[in-house]
Formats: C-alpha cells, structure tokens, sequence
C-alpha cells in the first residue's frame, strides 16, 4: 500500500493539496493511510499543510520552496517555512 501511495503522489503537481480521501483505498484501510502520510512527513518526503490536508513540496538544495498552495477545489493557503538563522 506504501508504494501505491507514493506512486499517486509522484503523479500530483508540486503544491498540491491533497487528503487521505485521495488515495485509492477501502474505507477500512483508512487509518493505514494516515500513518504512512504521518511517515512521509516525518521522513521529508511531503508537507502537512493542515490537519488533515497535506501537500507535495518543490524541495530545491535550499529546503522547501515557500508559496501559495493550491487543491483542486477553492481554497488557497499561504504557506510558510520557518528561515534558518545566518
């Protein structure tokens, strides 16, 4: 199931929004969804733009790149990275 996830996320645009409901799966597995989203924030590999909502970053050799975050549907979130000190 880890790699049918990732797999559906490599197709999404940097930016995108997206939820646990995204992906595939039976309602059951449900919660097997949310831990390995949880997994891939704790490894890097995505963002949690909110509770709940999630979102692929543009990862350049300074970080995540700051911006405006768009889902498919109306809202727009303003995201923001905490800066390393200089």
């Amino acid at each position: 199931m880890t790699e049918t996830i990732k797999n559906t996320i490599a197709t999404f645009d940097f930016g995108f929004v997206f939820t646990p409901k995204d992906f595939p799966v039976e309602p059951r597995k449900q919660a097997t969804v949310n831990r390995i989203l949880n997994n891939m924030v704790a490894a890097g590999q995505i963002c949690r733009a909110s509770k709940g909502r999630f979102y692929k970053p543009k990862i350049t050799e300074f970080g995540a790149m700051m911006g405006v975050v768009r889902s498919n549907g109306s809202a727009i979130f303003e995201v923001s990275f905490p800066r390393k000190p200089q």
